[in-house]
């Protein structure tokens, strides 16, 4: 139950320090840009990773068919940047859904990803045809 918990806050205390950062519009074609929002959607296809699996399906289906906007920053908390996402999320298969998402991602200044933060899980719509 404490780990939860931790995760939370950890996201909570993410947000709020880097809200407080001035950010800069980016062009979402760049190709730092373009790979850590690829890097973004694999780690977003994760999260259901061990669901039932109609929910797994319908995550690793998960496509970005919109970038609305992207911002980068220093990172908060050592060397890097942070690339702030504003993305359309969307599967059609098991499940549907269509959502608008914040998405963080967390870029070492020594190359590749730390992670990411996601303002709330996709929520998925089943019909009767897949049972949770």
């Amino acid at each position: 139950m404490k780990k939860p918990c931790i995760i939370w806050l950890f996201l909570l205390l993410t947000l709020t320090l880097a809200s407080d950062v001035k950010r800069s519009p980016v062009d979402p074609l760049r190709p730092e840009v373009v790979q850590a929002r690829e890097f973004a959607l694999s780690e977003v296809r994760k999260l259901c990773a061990h669901c039932s699996e109609a929910w797994e399906e319908s995550y690793r289906n998960l496509r970005i068919p919109l970038v609305i906007s992207v911002e980068s920053a220093p990172s908060v908390f050592g060397d890097g940047t942070n690339y702030f996402f504003q993305l359309e999320l969307q599967t059609d298969t098991p499940g549907k859904y269509k959502g608008i998402h914040s998405i963080v991602v967390f870029e070492k200044s020594s190359g590749g990803y730390k992670g990411i933060s996601i303002d709330e899980f996709p929520q998925i719509d089943y019909v009767e045809t897949y049972p949770l």
